[in-house]
């Protein structure tokens, strides 16, 4: 399966970088837990050392920035 790449603004980098849909059980298990929300929707910066989370529709969902680990 391909994985689907958009690229969108990271507010961590502040720059327009590739961004991967979370798809993997482990990605949106992690999210729910520390955000309490549904997984759905959600990506994450592909530049080394980023991993970024934000939505498809907002650069910065969440108060402090929050890195997949």
């Amino acid at each position: 399966m391909a994985k689907d790449l958009r690229e969108l603004y990271c507010a961590t980098c502040r720059s327009r970088e590739q961004h991967v849909a979370l798809e993997s059980r482990e990605q949106r298990r992690w999210l729910r837990e520390v955000t309490g929300r549904v997984p759905d929707g959600f990506w994450m910066c592909t530049r080394p050392g980023c991993r970024n989370v934000r939505t498809y529709w907002e650069d910065e969902p969440f108060d402090q920035p929050l890195r997949m680990p």
